[in-house]
């Protein structure tokens, strides 16, 4: 069979079986290197289970998202995993139903009482981010990123405003946060040049914690030093 260069025939396996053995992943951004690790914990259980996946980029546009829905039914895929792109509505959970696609949310969720779903706990996350903070003498604690696009943009800011109430600190240390990782750096520096500025920092992810240390040390703080910084 090796030396004749015999290939299973998947496409008529699949037939006998009614299965394809594939399954679609959506994500909103794949540039961000968070996605790329979802991604390959994806892979490595795939691929522990003779499945192959294909990848869609819906770039947080929810109608991008619903066209490489209909492609992925199109091409019979056993089911989807989907981060829900930015402005998803019950629509999207429509269309998954209408095309009689199982899926799975992963990571941002539109309901949490029609399908599964599988994230971190970001509340929770915060709060030990701000305990942490609290422990090693912070007080004036700011959250970078505040935005109200997805569910776990909202859990963020609310486990930030519960755990800053449990210790008794100021809540209004707030700077908003926009698309592809943005935030308002203005609202930023003007907290920093504030009579009582902020010592430390929460930020949204990674990528806005990278952003906010350059912008620190462009004003000439030390950060690690004279300024902390978590990226969620």
């Amino acid at each position: 069979m090796k030396r004749l260069g015999y290939i299973y025939n998947r496409g008529a396996a699949n037939l006998r079986q009614n299965r394809t053995h594939t399954i679609g992943l959506v994500l909103p951004n794949i540039a961000n290197p968070f996605f790329s690790e979802l991604t390959a914990g994806v892979d490595e259980i795939n691929d522990t289970n003779d499945v192959v996946c294909f990848i869609a980029n819906s770039n947080e546009s929810a109608d991008r998202q619903a066209r490489q829905l209909q492609r992925l039914r199109e091409h019979n895929v056993d089911g989807v995993i989907i981060c829900p792109a930015v402005g998803s509505c019950q629509t999207l959970l429509d269309d998954l139903e209408r095309l009689k696609l199982p899926f799975v949310q992963a990571l941002r969720q539109v309901s949490s009482d029609e399908s599964d779903y599988v994230a971190a706990d970001y509340a929770v996350g915060i709060e030990k981010a701000v305990t942490h903070l609290v422990r090693t003498g912070r007080r004036r604690i700011m959250f970078v990123g505040n935005m109200n696009v997805h569910s776990a943009a909202q859990a963020r800011c609310e486990g930030f405003m519960r755990a800053m109430a449990l210790h008794h600190l100021p809540q209004t240390l707030i700077v908003p946060g926009g698309a592809e990782n943005t935030y308002d750096e203005a609202v930023f520096d003007t907290l920093l040049k504030s009579s009582d500025p902020p010592d430390s920092a929460i930020c949204y992810n990674d990528i806005m914690a990278l952003n906010v240390m350059n912008r620190l040390q462009a004003h000439g703080i030390a950060v690690g030093k004279e300024f902390a910084v978590i990226g969620m």
